[in-house]
């Protein structure tokens, strides 16, 4: 992975920054954060993306395993449909964690893919009547929050940088497509499809429910402090060039005489 040097900072990032190493550029020169946080060193970057590097190298060793393990299952005759669909699962959490890791892992998720698509042939040429259920499982994983949004992905990481105190100013430190994906993510959970397969009894969906209403709550909280933040910035006369779209983007700050306006030119767009 080649590095980039950044000219007025000296310091040098990678082309393709790994979850602890992108929390770094989000907080460096944020005005959005205390000034302390502001400053980044070139020992700080080091350290994340060593850490960065070495869970890359752990989710590459799973990968690795699990392909092994499909593998041994193929020219076993005792396989059974519960142990493929078994890797399969954990092949679905291993594209999560490549979407919470972040960095470079281009090819591990495109031998993701290779890899699921022989799990599911696999399974159908052992028992024909799981179509149903494969196709119900795939729409299940391909809507899941983590899945449609990296920033979301990154910030319920257990051991995420994005703390509570520094996740607004790393969301609006994103470009406007990420946030306006995070916005729907945490507007639209409803969309995330639950196979009737597996909820006969409607349990999982009214558990559904009733997260998409915390994350809906929880969205609004996010938009009144992220306006917060930019009207003390507005007060202070500094200049966040590009807000007032990342607002829009969040759902914030779209009519002019609503309450939630910002004078959006004081705050450099």
């Amino acid at each position: 992975m080649s590095d980039k040097a950044d000219e007025q900072s000296g310091l040098s990032w990678s082309a393709k920054p790994g979850c602890f190493e992108r929390q770094l550029q989000r907080q460096y020169k944020n005005c959005l954060l205390p000034t302390e946080l502001q400053v980044v060193t070139q020992t700080q970057v080091d350290d994340a993306r060593l850490r960065d590097n070495e869970e890359a190298t752990s989710f590459r060793a799973d990968l690795i395993g699990l392909a092994s393990s499909v593998v041994v299952a193929r020219k076993n005759p005792e396989t059974t449909l519960l142990s493929l669909f078994h890797m399969l699962k954990q092949l679905h959490n291993l594209q999560i964690r490549a979407i919470q890791l972040g960095g470079d892992l281009t090819r591990e998720e495109a031998d993701l893919l290779l890899l699921r698509d022989q799990l599911e042939n696999d399974i159908l040429e052992m028992a024909p009547d799981q179509i149903t259920r494969l196709h119900e499982i795939r729409r299940f994983h391909e809507t899941r929050q983590e899945i449609r949004s990296r920033f979301a992905a990154q910030v319920t990481r257990p051991d995420s940088p994005i703390t509570a105190d520094r996740m607004i100013p790393a969301l609006l430190a994103e470009d406007v497509e990420t946030i306006r994906a995070f916005a729907a993510v945490m507007e639209g959970q409803t969309e995330q499809y639950i196979p009737r397969s597996v909820d006969k009894e409607g349990v999982l969906a009214t558990k559904l429910h009733m997260e998409c209403e915390r994350s809906r709550t929880a969205l609004v909280g996010i938009q009144r402090a992220a306006l917060d933040l930019v009207l003390r910035l507005v007060a202070r006369e500094e200049d966040a060039p590009g807000i007032a779209d990342k607002l829009i983007a969040l759902g914030v700050g779209q009519k002019r005489g609503s309450a939630d306006f910002v004078p959006f030119k004081v705050c450099g767009s």
